[in-house]
């Protein structure tokens, strides 16, 4: 009984220690309501996100999930590295949309072996 206390305990001041990515001004909602860029809200945010990028840096997977929701597309690269990555403009061969988008834009977020992100950057894809 004893053993059990201590993890609820221990559990609760985990859940207590978690960071908060916090951006003001920046609709997170919005962000994660607009999938694959699809509605094109991301691109209105987009400029807004990158202007405060450094506000990203040094998050875990979980923290910047919670912000931004679910990735569009996750990679895995070398020495266990990953990429969230997030469309920011609709493509048309994503999205069921008129869009005809030649260029396409991307959020590009990538976390480290610790599972930190270090790196945040626009990526353009013809």
């Amino acid at each position: 009984m004893q053993n059990r206390f201590f993890f609820i305990i221990f559990s609760i001041f985990l859940t207590a220690c978690q960071n908060k990515i916090g951006i003001d001004g920046f609709n997170n909602q919005d962000w994660q309501k607009d999938e694959y860029g699809c509605q094109g809200i991301r691109i209105q945010l987009a400029e807004e996100l990158l202007a405060e990028k450094t506000k990203l840096l040094g998050y875990n997977e979980k923290e910047v999930r919670d912000f931004l929701g679910k990735p569009d597309e996750i990679s895995l690269y070398k020495r266990n590295q990953k990429f969230f990555k997030y469309y920011v403009n609709p493509s048309a061969d994503i999205c069921d949309s008129n869009a005809h988008n030649a260029v396409v834009k991307t959020l590009n977020i990538k976390f480290n072996a610790t599972n930190r992100s270090d790196e945040v950057y626009m990526e353009i894809v013809h």
